[in-house]
C-alpha cells in the first residue's frame, strides 16, 4: 500500500483485519472514525470493498489501463467516457481521440447522449467516479459498461 495522507491507518485496519480473518464483507460493515476536515464518512477502505463486492457479483465491472490499449491498439471502437468536473477535464485532458465528457453531476441528465454501438469504460481521477457512473449506466440499460480500476492516476503511466 502506498499513498499520501493516512494511508498507514488503511494498512493498520487491512492488517487487523486479516489477523482476525475477516472478508470482504467483514470490511464493508466496519464503521471507523472519521473527521469531516480530514475524511469522508465513508472511509476509502469501505469504499474499495464494497466495490470489490460490487465487482464479484457483477453489478460492476472494472477494467485495467493495459486492457484498454490492448484494445485500442487491435482497432476496437470504445466509448472512453471522462465524468471529471470540466476544471480537472480542461487542466489535463485524456489524449485518446472520440473521449466524450459528461461530468459524474450531469451524468444522469444526459446519459442517452453515450453511443450505444461500442462498449463504454468510464474513467475519472482514481476510479471512484467512474466506478459510480458505470453502475449508474449498467442501471439505466446500457452496456457493456466498465470503470477504469485507479482512473487516471494508474492510467497515466500507459496512456495519458
Amino acid at each position: 500500500m502506498c499513498g499520501l495522507g493516512e494511508s498507514v491507518k488503511r494498512l493498520d485496519v487491512l492488517a487487523t483485519a486479516l489477523k482476525f480473518g475477516a472478508k470482504v464483507d467483514d470490511l464493508i460493515d466496519l464503521d471507523l472514525a472519521y473527521a469531516p476536515p480530514f475524511a469522508t464518512a465513508i472511509d476509502v477502505l469501505i469504499h474499495a470493498a464494497t466495490t470489490l463486492e460490487n465487482i464479484r457479483l457483477g453489478v460492476a465491472v472494472g477494467i485495467a489501463a493495459e486492457a484498454v490499449i490492448r484494445r485500442l491498439q487491435a482497432g476496437e471502437k470504445l466509448c472512453l467516457l471522462d465524468v471529471r468536473e470540466r476544471e480537472e477535464v480542461a487542466a489535463d485532458p485524456l489524449s485518446i481521440e472520440g473521449a466524450k465528457v459528461i461530468t459524474l453531476g450531469e451524468l444522469r441528465d444526459r446519459w442517452e447522449e453515450i453511443p450505444k454501438d461500442c462498449p463504454i469504460i468510464t474513467v475519472c481521477g482514481l476510479g471512484i467516479r467512474g466506478y459510480e457512473a458505470a453502475c449508474m449506466l449498467r442501471e439505466k440499460g446500457l452496456g457493456p459498461v466498465s470503470f477504469l480500476e485507479g482512473g487516471i492516476a494508474v492510467a497515466s503511466a500507459f496512456f495519458i
